[in-house]
């Protein structure tokens, strides 16, 4: 579904996505890998459902990652970087209580 319109123009580096190597273009924001990967960045907290880079300049949140230093981001506003390793986030898990 989503393509690059120009040729590579940076170098490539490998990133770590949830533990698995995919290649990425050094400085590309990581939501454009993500999309190039079908989309999906991380789950609904309340019901599970996928959820992709919507706005793609910082205003929805709806791309959040966990860096590997444990720190939140956005990743429509996080340039790829050589060997850098991001993990999804599931959410919160809701609980009923009778």
């Amino acid at each position: 579904m989503f393509r690059k319109l120009q040729p590579d123009i940076s170098r490539p580096v490998a990133i770590r996505i949830d533990g698995v190597a995919h290649d990425a273009e050094d400085g590309e924001p990581l939501a454009a890998v993500f999309h190039r990967l079908g989309g999906e960045v991380r789950k609904h907290p309340l019901t599970d459902e996928p959820r992709t880079a919507y706005c793609m300049m910082g205003v929805c949140f709806e791309c959040l990652v966990t860096l590997e230093d444990g720190s939140t981001a956005q990743a429509c506003l996080t340039p790829v970087k050589s060997g850098m390793s991001v993990t999804r986030q599931a959410g919160m898990k809701v609980v009923a209580h009778d």
